[in-house]
């Protein structure tokens, strides 16, 4: 009886662990640039959920059915250029939006008039299914790279599925692609999306 009693013990701590590891495995992540160089907090992630909330967004950081992307390309220059691209089982949808900052904080915000053109966005999610976008950082995560690069391009790039959100934040990252692997791959990236969405990227003077 005693064996039987510590078998079934066994068993059951076995399956307690197990149950555990699981919940943490399915645990829904939200991954922010780390701020462990900049010691600042991650004011980008708010500044871009508040304009997401006011340009009736859906919320990204609590997870997506399909999978979500939302590329912020701002300069010194308005209007902003908002792209963003629905991946369904059934569908893929994209949209652009022209939008500023009013100086109350307010977003102002209509569908662009800019084209999409391009190649077709199944082909593009194809090219997306390659990326592992939660092995990718941001830049001011890469060590000793200093950015003295004046106004330029910003990128902001949100990726959200039912797993995980993923935020990814880059200064003209051609100013660095040539020696620094990280920017070559967003840069990269920027350059698929580009040639399916058709935004057309400026390029930060070299």
């Amino acid at each position: 009886m005693r064996h039987f009693l510590i078998i079934i013990s066994t068993i059951f701590i076995l399956a307690s662990c197990q149950t555990k590891n699981n919940s943490q495995t399915d645990k829904f992540q939200v991954l922010l640039p780390d701020t462990a160089k900049t010691h600042r907090p991650n004011k980008t992630f708010e500044y871009l959920t508040d304009l997401g909330k006011q340009m009736n967004l859906p919320k990204l950081d609590t997870g997506v059915s399909g999978t979500k992307i939302r590329l912020w390309i701002t300069t010194i220059m308005t209007p902003h250029l908002l792209v963003t691209l629905n991946i369904t089982d059934t569908s893929v949808t994209a949209q652009k939006f022209d939008y500023y900052l009013s100086e109350d904080g307010l977003a102002h915000y209509k569908p662009s008039q800019r084209g999409f053109g391009g190649d077709s966005l199944q082909s593009l999610v194809e090219k997306l299914n390659d990326i592992d976008f939660t092995k990718m950082i941001s830049q001011s995560e890469i060590a000793d790279l200093k950015d003295n690069v004046a106004d330029g391009i910003n990128y902001n790039l949100e990726i959200a599925t039912s797993k995980y959100y993923k935020l990814l934040t880059y200064h003209c990252p051609e100013h660095f692609a040539k020696t620094e692997p990280n920017n070559k791959k967003f840069l990269d990236l920027i350059f698929i999306l580009d040639r399916h969405l058709h935004f057309y990227s400026p390029i930060c003077a070299l």
